[in-house]
């Protein structure tokens, strides 16, 4: 019985701290502006969900930022290899 009882608050602590991250990454999607105050998603978050790289983020907000607009075609390769991986 008190094993039940031990498992029972585990999960309900394990809930508790996936609850406590899930606001906290909503909190950076809304500052980064990824999606709005209605947890609308934002053309920048959907942008987002199509980059398949290391950091989908970041490389957003290169997007969005204007990094890529100055660099030569090999500078952009060269940066952007930085990003690969492979699934």
């Amino acid at each position: 019985a008190e094993l039940k009882v031990a498992k029972s608050e585990l999960k309900k602590a394990q809930s508790l701290l996936q609850l406590d991250e899930l606001k906290c990454r909503k909190r950076v999607l809304r500052r980064l502006q990824y999606c709005d105050e209605n947890d609308v998603i934002t053309q920048k978050g959907r942008v987002s969900c199509e980059v398949s790289a290391a950091d989908e983020l970041m490389l957003t907000e290169m997007m969005f930022g204007g990094i890529f607009t100055d660099l030569s075609t090999s500078q952009l390769a060269a940066l952007l290899s930085c990003f690969v991986f492979e699934e």
